[in-house]
């Protein structure tokens, strides 16, 4: 799991290229607060690779309930 924020910096090429590397097996899961955050941090090819999961604002704070109230 790699969580960005808004201060998340760019991300080492040769890591994020071995972090999403197929010969390793794995699935890694990026939150992120937009798109191109994902964008700016880990590169535009690493985040074409992505599936793209959209979470509603309500379920994104879990204090509101599911429901957002």
């Amino acid at each position: 799991m790699l969580a960005l924020d808004r201060y998340s910096s760019v991300a080492d090429a040769t890591f994020v290229s071995m972090l999403l590397s197929s010969s390793f097996h794995i699935r890694v899961i990026v939150t992120a607060p937009t798109d191109s955050k994902v964008i700016s941090v880990l590169g535009e090819t690493a985040a074409r690779q992505m599936q793209h999961v959209w979470v509603s604002r309500s379920l994104k704070n879990p204090s509101r309930g599911i429901d957002g109230g």
